[in-house]
């Protein structure tokens, strides 16, 4: 699993794929990069873990991007306890996690009025931990920006969908105009929109071109705690429909390591897709 060292390497990667590869083969080429994840995690683990964590310290956002279930699926406004996420860094910590951590799912973190408070625990906890803050960047500003890295935020990976490109691209390149040089290098900037490959995610988004799949690391690689501390099946798992445990009332490595949980993981990676959601992701489809 990746430290913070191997985390900044990485992200240097992820910016020269982001401005040398061809959109058309960024989906495969992130395939092979999740296969040699997977394997080397097992490799050097010598057992079966996740290697992301994804949190979900709030519900809410303020865009509804047409690339994402939000533009027509409400979700409940709501926090993770503070109690409950500091539960869930310590569980963590008692495995000794390393990989990355990120406070998301279908949400905008700078929401949270506490995000750099709880970066801050995070990385005090899970020092080696590589923190990744997505964001759409229309609530950044010099200073939160400058505050995130203070906070502890590794990779600040600001993702804006073509059609706000006029509403949040201004502030997001006024606000990263002037700030230091050790901010500026956590930045990663990306656009998406209906030419790229794009998740359906679990068929509830009906995109141009859809990424499909023969075969399905995410579930693997991936362990996502949504704001109640429930472990679901992945980040397309926007409903949270397949609910394998609760961080507040289990471990997370006890959930991780339940039977009927490996089991599809397991299926998932050899492409046998049992679950409706997955038979419909991996097709790229949406149902009718």
């Amino acid at each position: 699993m990746l430290g913070s060292v191997e985390g900044t390497m990485l992200n240097v990667l992820f910016k020269i794929n982001d401005k040398l590869v061809p959109k058309q083969h960024r989906a495969g080429l992130r395939d092979v990069y999740d296969r040699g994840d997977y394997y080397w995690s097992r490799l050097t683990q010598r057992r079966d873990i996740f290697t992301q964590v994804e949190i979900e310290t709030n519900t809410n956002c303020n865009r509804k991007c047409r690339i994402c279930p939000r533009h027509k699926h409400e979700r409940e406004i709501g926090f993770m306890p503070d109690a409950l996420y500091s539960h869930l860094l310590d569980q963590l910590a008692s495995i000794g996690f390393r990989g990355r951590l990120s406070p998301v799912f279908y949400n905008e973190p700078l929401m949270d009025p506490r995000i750099f408070r709880l970066m801050k625990e995070a990385k005090e906890k899970l020092p080696r931990t590589n923190i990744v803050l997505f964001t759409n960047g229309s609530l950044l500003t010099k200073e939160n920006i400058e505050e995130l890295v203070e906070a502890g935020v590794d990779t600040l990976l600001v993702s804006q969908y073509e059609g706000n490109l006029r509403a949040d691209e201004e502030t997001y390149v006024d606000a990263a105009r002037d700030v230091s040089p050790r901010a500026r290098k956590t930045i990663r900037y990306r656009t998406l929109g209906d030419e790229d490959f794009l998740s359906s995610s679990g068929g509830l988004v009906r995109v141009k071109k859809p990424v499909t799949k023969s075969r399905c690391m995410q579930a693997s690689l991936s362990c996502v705690v949504d704001f109640r501390g429930d472990v679901v099946l992945c980040c397309n798992d926007y409903n949270g429909n397949h609910v394998f445990g609760n961080v507040g009332k289990e471990h997370i490595l006890d959930i991780w390591n339940k039977p009927e949980f490996k089991k599809l993981r397991k299926q998932l990676r050899h492409g046998d897709f049992q679950l409706d959601i997955c038979k419909t992701c991996a097709a790229g489809g949406v149902p009718a």
